[in-house]
């Protein structure tokens, strides 16, 4: 671990309001505490007020109130989600001491935004961190093959976008909120980026920490077909006229590009290929070590 990393690029899950919208906060507190882990339940008692209070706040909307409550909370308990108890692992570790801002990532839901709104002031407030949100547009369980394409190439992006405003070797990725495959593809960047990617188990109290492993992809596919992959979604008349008229296995030029595609759609009458999340991410390697096209 370095303590030189300053910057969390932190994805979000809604354990939160999931933690704080259970009835039984409300109806039998003390029911509710002892299904909680044992060693929460002294705190738990000691700030029932504030629990309830902000359980309360969270089905009125009132999403500033929930984040003021949370923050009269000392010590590390699992209501107030995955995203605190990272934090407050990575704080308690000693690692990371430098940490100042935290770059919120956030689902296109709408519990993702009131999970990142409320972690944005709770974070700012209880550790003292700059804390910024950001929505991952199309990242959205409702729409299965939106969600995997387009809103995993979008986390890319964004991943990215930060990473270049930051500088590699300021960031630090913890993946431990959020969907499976946001968490998959958060390890797969920093893996390629070699950016250190962080996890917390919720029974564990320690972080587990990916390091960067010693590998290095090969652009040749960018450099030859950046400009395609750039688009984002490709014609398919474009793909024939680069490959020619067989897209498939059979011909060989194709089928080492079409790694980087997540395979063809109707759009208004045209056939069109996303480019994949994997395909974004040799894109934004491409990217990061040359500035100009693409």
């Amino acid at each position: 671990m370095s303590g030189k990393r300053s910057v969390l690029l932190q994805t979000v899950g809604t354990s939160l309001l999931l933690n704080l919208g259970d009835p039984r906060i409300l109806r039998d507190y003390e029911e509710w505490c002892q299904g909680q882990p044992e060693c929460d339940r002294g705190v738990l008692a000691e700030h029932r007020e504030q629990v309830v209070g902000a359980s309360a706040a969270l089905r009125q909307g009132r999403l500033a109130a929930v984040a003021e409550l949370l923050g009269e909370i000392r010590g590390r308990v699992r209501v107030l989600g995955a995203e605190v108890a990272s934090v407050e692992a990575l704080r308690a570790e000693g690692a990371y001491a430098g940490l100042r801002a935290v770059v919120l990532l956030h689902s296109d839901t709408e519990e993702g935004a009131a999970a990142a709104t409320v972690l944005q002031q709770l974070l700012a407030s209880r550790f003292g961190l700059a804390v910024e949100r950001r929505r991952i547009a199309d990242l959205r369980d409702e729409r299965p093959s939106t969600f995997k394409v387009a809103g995993l190439r979008n986390l890319v992006q964004v991943l990215a976008r930060a990473t270049r405003e930051h500088g590699v070797k300021n960031v630090v990725i913890d993946a431990t909120g959020g969907f499976k495959a946001q968490i998959a593809t958060a390890v797969a960047f920093g893996q390629a980026f070699a950016i250190p990617v962080l996890y917390l188990f919720e029974r564990f109290p320690e972080i587990i920490e990916f390091p960067p492993l010693p590998l290095r992809a090969d652009l040749s596919l960018v450099q030859e077909h950046g400009d395609l992959l750039s688009l984002g979604e490709v014609p398919e008349s474009v793909l024939v006229g680069r490959f020619g008229p067989s897209l498939s296995e059979a011909n060989a030029r194709f089928a080492q590009f079409a790694v980087c595609l997540a395979g063809p759609s109707e759009q208004s009458g045209e056939r069109r290929w996303a480019v994949s999340p994997m395909g974004q991410l040799l894109l934004e390697l491409w990217r990061a070590a040359h500035p100009g096209p693409f």
